[in-house]
């Protein structure tokens, strides 16, 4: 999209935001995105993403293979912003439009997999629901009678799926962005979902309440569902230390198994136990022998980290 488009879009629920909006997206967070609209946080600069870049590359090659299989369709590229007057906080960008046999309008979603999300895409009936989410915002905007989504995956692979229109699912969408576009009307701070991205969650809390703004006080939390929370995150450290041990038993019963072999087929799993090699920078000998370099490369990062102790008994 051009630069005028993005700013558009900014003031509008997009296509790529239904996923953050209804908490399902793999990459960003509900507060991230409300963070972004209401202007206290900037969307990231996607100008040097290889990833980002790439996918605009081959969109005009894997439209193109998407007609030569479908040559009695009439393929239109529609690169202006598209509204609804029935939902006018919704926008859209569309890839390409398609007109088929039957006269039936529909919408095309082009896109790009790369090899490491390649595994989420060949199951034809669990898409990545942020995708999904993204051709229903579009086809509810744009009233069409069903979408398509034609994927290149992993460097060798392409694959088409056709979403039909389902009217409790966009029923769904419609008023998780209603209600999420209120928030950002009313500078209120949407609720957190267990389902959104929480890496991004904690990110955007982060600056949300940043370190150079901390007020040194200690308040007191009576609300029943927080009172829980340190002794749920206490259980589950629990849990999850013994896990770690358990994971850390079967990975050495693994290692013994294999011995000196880099690698060994164990039923349906590869497992590779190969030498690998890293280098870093050894910062003890950095400051001992070279302070000045030390000093000079040091970069002072500010985090408020979360610690939980369990009050002691006077």
């Amino acid at each position: 999209m051009t630069e005028e488009q993005i700013k558009l879009r900014s003031n509008y629920i997009g296509g790529s935001d239904a996923g953050a909006v209804l908490g399902i997206s793999g990459y960003t967070s509900r507060l991230e995105m409300w963070m972004r609209k209401t202007g206290r946080m900037k969307a990231p600069d996607l100008s040097d993403n290889k990833a980002v870049e790439f996918g605009n590359f081959m969109e005009k090659p894997i439209a193109r293979y998407y007609w030569e299989q479908h040559p009695t369709h009439i393929m239109l590229l529609e690169d202006e912003a598209k509204f609804n007057p029935n939902y006018p906080f919704m926008i859209a960008n569309y890839d390409r439009v398609g007109i088929d046999e039957s006269q039936q309008h529909y919408v095309l979603e082009i896109k790009n997999i790369g090899q490491r999300s390649a595994k989420y895409w060949q199951d034809e009936d669990n898409i990545p629901l942020q995708y999904l989410v993204q051709v229903y915002h579009y086809m509810i905007v744009g009233e069409f009678a069903y979408g398509v989504i034609c994927a290149f995956i992993g460097g060798q692979d392409y694959k088409e799926y056709r979403i039909e229109r389902d009217a409790d699912i966009e029923s769904m969408i419609i008023k998780a962005e209603t209600e999420f576009y209120q928030y950002w009307q009313d500078n209120e701070q949407p609720p957190i979902l267990e389902t959104e991205c929480q890496t991004s969650l904690m990110k955007s809390l982060n600056e949300l309440y940043d370190s150079a703004n901390v007020i040194d006080e200690v308040i007191e939390i009576t609300d029943p569902s927080i009172e829980d929370l340190p002794y749920e995150i206490d259980d589950l450290k629990k849990e999850k230390k013994e896990i770690d041990k358990q994971i850390l038993l079967k990975s050495n019963q693994l290692r013994e198994a294999i011995g000196q072999s880099a690698s060994a087929k164990v039923g349906e799993y590869w497992v590779n136990y190969k030498p690998q090699s890293t280098k870093r920078v050894d910062t003890k000998q950095l400051k001992e022998f070279y302070p000045h370099i030390a000093e000079r490369v040091m970069a002072e990062t500010i985090t408020r980290i979360l610690r939980i102790n369990k009050k002691k008994e006077k």
